[in-house]
This record gives structure tokens, sequence and C-alpha cells, in this order.
């Protein structure tokens, strides 16, 4: 895990539905959904490959990642010699 910001862009998707269900998404802003999300979670690979989907945008993401105590916790192991830590990852005492 490296310290930073990151930006992230992931994409959306929608299955595709009927034509009426799909001109009724472009007039009415009413989109196909699942009826149950079994197909996601159970038989993914199974189901997912056969699923007919189209793009239904993107969501934008910021992070901010911060290390800080993270050795002490045990999250953060730096195993490279040459990554010095500085005095402002140490807790203060």
């Amino acid at each position: 895990m490296t310290t930073g910001f990151y930006q992230l862009e992931v994409p959306l998707w929608r299955p595709v539905g009927t034509a009426d269900q799909e001109l009724r998404a472009f007039m009415l802003d009413e989109t196909p959904s699942l009826l149950v999300p079994e197909p996601i979670y159970e038989s993914a690979w199974k189901d997912r490959a056969r699923m007919l989907t189209t793009s239904s945008g993107s969501v934008k993401i910021e992070l901010f990642i911060a290390t800080r105590y993270f050795e002490d916790q045990g999250i953060l192991q730096n195993k490279d010699p040459s990554i010095s830590t500085t005095s402002i990852d140490k807790p203060l005492k």
C-alpha cells in the first residue's frame, strides 16, 4: 500500500431489457434492473457471461491514503531496507 492521492473510475452496467423496456428507459428513464441479485453473487461466472448488459455510466472515486501508524498496528510491514521511515511516522510519546 502506498500513500498518496488516487483517482479511480469504476464503470457501471445494467442488464439490457426488451425493446419495450429499452424504449421506456430512453423516454421515461425507467431502466431495467435485476429482479434478484443471485446472478451477481452466487452463480456469477456461469450466469453473468450469458447476461446481456450495457454501459450505464461510471463512478469517479477520489482516495487519500495515509499510512501513519500502520506499522505499529501490524498493518503495513516495511520489508525494503532502502525505504526509511521518517519521524512523522512514529507515534508521539
